[in-house]
């Protein structure tokens, strides 16, 4: 396909919520949101009285900005996708960009006889036969064809190429939004009425 629109969707790398770094602050904020400063619990707001979904759209949007930034890309937040069966297909957070950026981006590192070599490299091993998976292109840049008819997904390998040269650390990127999700989460309590000061001998909530 010919990229005659100015911008294109694609996914970017994100490691989802089930059981990662990303589900971890959350739980962590959840806590931190259900005690004051000195550690007191003052708030009893239960796990499943919220609206993680809502929480989780603010994250994506938030690591979407951060990413953006670390990557040096205009990366523009665009969806999140929440499986139903977290355990069987993984959360994935797109955004656009203009493909000029991306364009960009490719003659740099075509100029560049290492980062080539590296970008090749990374499509070689990322496409790399294995059980449960069996690629759809060839494991050969060359034969992917002129840039301009790439789509989307294997625009997102080019955008992963870069994350991985520039070690992004996904941990770090989120280590910010304590605060923002700390907020997302009080908006999104489904039944405020259950919000309570918990009794002083009670434990405090996870």
């Amino acid at each position: 396909m010919s990229h005659a629109a100015a911008e294109v969707t694609l996914r970017v790398p994100f490691s989802g919520f089930f059981q990662t770094e990303h589900d971890q602050l959350l739980h962590d904020v959840l806590a931190e949101v259900n005690r004051d400063e000195h550690g007191v619990p003052f708030l009893r707001i239960a796990l499943e009285n919220v609206d993680w979904n809502i929480v989780r759209f603010h994250h994506a949007q938030l690591y979407v900005k951060k990413l953006a930034a670390a990557l040096d890309l205009p990366l523009e937040f665009s969806r999140v996708v929440l499986p139903m069966f977290e355990t069987f297909e993984p959360d994935e957070v797109f955004a656009s960009i203009p493909f000029a950026a991306l364009e960009k981006l490719m003659t740099e590192i075509r100029q560049d006889p290492e980062r080539a070599r590296a970008l090749h490299d990374h499509i070689f091993r990322e496409l790399q036969p294995r059980a449960g998976f069996a690629p759809w292109y060839p494991r050969e840049i060359a034969a992917w064809g002129p840039f301009d008819t790439w789509n989307e997904a294997q625009l997102s390998v080019l955008v992963d190429f870069v994350a991985v040269e520039r070690g992004i650390d996904q941990v770090e990127l989120i280590r910010g939004h304590r605060e923002p999700m700390a907020a997302a989460i009080r908006d999104a309590v489904l039944d405020r009425t259950r919000v309570r000061t918990p009794d002083p001998d009670e434990a405090p909530a996870p």
